[in-house]
């Protein structure tokens, strides 16, 4: 794929990030708004838990098909049968909505509402596994058009009725707005499937039974390393909300659930370059291209764009939380200015991972990722009980710093085993 059209494709998915960090901006303020700090911490807890599970639920496999698909675009073939990888997915969703569910048994006992959007909101990892599936599928043939489509547009459908229920009905409670939300999420998440499906039909890509040239053992055993940095890119996400509310207060928990949103506007070209790259760098891989220039320059772009970003954050802090959430989480700035410096650091892992990934050498990333959160166990008891949000972003900042350094130090070791090749 020529690096025209690994822009083009980076277009395509920038517009569908910018719809679906829009609607999720916009609906967490309407959501900061409407409800008292202490509902709005628990609402933010219990969804940032749930989310982090579905890394778990829809990566591995896919990851791995991607690369196995977009290495061998040509024959237009995929290395294993779809009821297979399918039926295998599923039951990695299923073992995500198990825990998710468990938690949310757990979590009622102190927080009803909390777990119960938990307990609803778990039915839908086994849906996503589909969905994920598709995903891969698009990605590796380079649909980005319908990858796109998948990825994004089922958020600002299901939130924007979230946000217009809650922004009707102010006095309407918490525990139905969860039950509202959990089940839109699961229905939207069907009605997706079915879409995905048939245009996996349309294209003829789900008459492909496979090519017989990889055991099903095999191709298993070679998703595993993939899996792996997504169950560790999960850890930290379920716990930072959760460990606030836990440790701190539900009001903490809302102060950094306040700014969260405006950090999450920082990748939206990041992500879709690395949804796009890793097809493109796998492709070039397999026909003998170096990547690493391409590499090399993406964390260059990253560092000159995240400074920018870095600057407009504690320029403009201020009066960002007071138009989009309200004056009463105007005591959340300091909160944001140290959240984007551990963003800033957490934001080149989208051009390092791809080129890890293409390489084989997803290991890596689990080995910074790991760190990371033994960081965050180790720190979270000890500064948030005394800092609250502060301390909790704290912690993300000097564990993203600890990450980067061994991506940076990974990237420079591949570099000096081609020098020497």
């Amino acid at each position: 794929m020529k690096n025209t059209r690994l822009t083009s494709n980076t277009i395509v998915l920038t517009i569908g990030s910018i719809v679906s960090n829009g609607a999720s901006v916009a609906i967490t303020a309407i959501c900061a708004r409407v409800f008292a700090p202490n509902e709005f911490g628990n609402l933010m807890s219990a969804y940032a838990l749930a989310t982090a599970c579905i890394l778990i639920a829809g990566s591995g496999i896919p990851d791995h098909l991607t690369r196995s698909i977009a290495a061998n675009t040509a024959k237009k073939t995929i290395p294993m049968p779809l009821r297979q990888s399918l039926r295998f997915l599923t039951g990695i969703g299923a073992c995500a909505a198990l825990m998710v569910f468990l938690i949310g048994l757990l979590w009622r006992s102190s927080n009803a509402q909390a777990g119960l959007f938990c307990m609803i909101a778990s039915v839908w990892m086994v849906p996503f596994s589909a969905i994920a599936w598709a995903l891969a599928v698009f990605d590796g043939f380079q649909r980005m058009r319908l990858s796109s489509f998948f990825r994004f547009s089922v958020e600002p459908a299901k939130l924007a009725i979230l946000g217009i229920l809650a922004y009707a009905c102010t006095s309407i409670s918490g525990k139905t707005v969860m039950t509202a939300w959990a089940f839109n999420w699961f229905l939207f998440s069907i009605a997706a499937v079915a879409v995905a499906f048939y245009y996996l039909r349309k294209e003829g890509i789900n008459n492909i039974h496979g090519t017989g040239e990889s055991t099903r053992p095999r191709f298993f055993s070679k998703s595993l390393p993939y899996l792996a940095p997504s169950i560790s890119y999960a850890l930290v996400p379920m716990l930072s909300l959760p460990a606030v509310a836990l440790l701190s207060s539900n009001v903490e928990s809302a102060n950094l659930a306040a700014v969260l949103p405006f950090i999450a506007l920082g990748p939206l070209v990041y992500i879709p370059f690395s949804i796009a790259f890793f097809p493109n760098i796998v492709s070039r891989e397999a026909q003998g291209v170096a990547s690493l220039k391409s590499v090399t320059k993406s964390i260059l772009a990253i560092g000159i764009t995240n400074t920018a970003l870095l600057a407009c954050v504690a320029w403009l802090g201020q009066e960002l939380i007071n138009i989009f959430m309200g004056t009463k989480y105007s005591t959340a700035v300091p909160i944001l200015w140290v959240l984007a410096i551990a963003a800033y650091f957490d934001q080149f892992r989208f051009a390092i991972d791809p080129f890890l990934k293409a390489k084989g050498l997803a290991l890596y990333i689990t080995r910074a990722e790991i760190v990371r959160f033994i960081f965050c166990l180790i720190l979270f008891p000890v500064l948030i009980p005394r800092y609250g949000a502060l301390g909790c972003v704290a912690v993300l900042c000097i564990a993203n710093v600890s990450a980067f350094v061994i991506r940076i130090r990974n990237v420079r070791r591949i570099q000096r085993e081609i020098a020497h090749a």
